[in-house]
């Protein structure tokens, strides 16, 4: 039954990186190579920060 094992796996691997990986609200929190894609994205999108 590949769709079950898919769509558990995948149900897992969010959870386990909603826990791992913070949200975006904390980018310094996230990893080194995260922040700096992140960074560059916010300042185009969010200057203010």
């Amino acid at each position: 039954i590949p769709s079950l094992t898919t769509s558990n796996f995948n149900n897992s691997s969010t959870d386990t990186n909603s826990k791992t990986n913070p949200p975006q609200t904390e980018p310094s929190r996230q990893p080194r190579k995260r922040q700096l894609r992140s960074s560059k994205k916010n300042l185009k999108l969010h200057p203010q920060n």
